[in-house]
């Protein structure tokens, strides 16, 4: 790569400059940390995915836990990572369609782009609605059938709706994640 690698480290770091930005614009005013905190919370979860695939935005809401608590940190974790897979949707649908414009592809390319387009927009819609009606009720609800798992997990009905009411995506949003 040579001398270009300091180029690629300087848009990579760029990047993530970027998405710690949106990450702290969703955290609302007063900020309750510094960016400078927020972002090596950023890099340590970033840190964490790139090695395990997960697991990463809890380390990121454990290590703001002391500013701003759990719950609330999680929250704007879940509401940055729905705007950022939105996002990447956006910039998948646009490369897809300057390529088909730009390019002859066979039918059966052109076929499955649309399709994994389709997929993941559905997906990602599906997940911004899941966030607006609650996520971990409906999912506790389904686990709570099985017998297995069925006394642990009633003990967790309460927790699930506190967590469901602060990771809602509504015009309450910011009252909650303040609080």
């Amino acid at each position: 790569i040579g001398g270009y690698f300091f180029l690629l480290v300087a848009l990579y770091g760029v990047a993530q400059v970027a998405f710690a930005l949106g990450w702290w614009a969703i955290v609302g005013r007063p900020h309750p940390l510094s960016f400078g905190e927020l972002f090596a919370a950023y890099l340590a979860g970033d840190s964490v995915n790139c090695f395990t695939s997960v697991g990463g935005e809890p380390v990121k809401a454990h290590l703001l836990r002391p500013k701003m608590g759990f719950g609330p940190a999680f929250a704007t974790i879940w509401v940055n990572r729905n705007a950022d897979v939105f996002a990447q949707w956006l910039f998948l649908f646009t490369g897809a369609a300057v390529a088909m414009t730009h390019f002859s592809l066979p039918p059966l390319a052109r076929s499955l782009v649309v399709a994994g387009l389709l997929l993941l927009g559905g997906l990602v819609a599906g997940f911004t609605g899941l966030r607006r009606r609650g996520f971990f009720r409906p999912v506790l609800r389904k686990l709570c059938r099985s017998r297995p798992f069925q006394a642990h997990l009633q003990q967790l009905r309460a927790h699930a709706h506190r967590r469901d009411r602060r990771n809602r995506c509504d015009d309450t949003t910011s009252e909650a994640l303040e609080r």
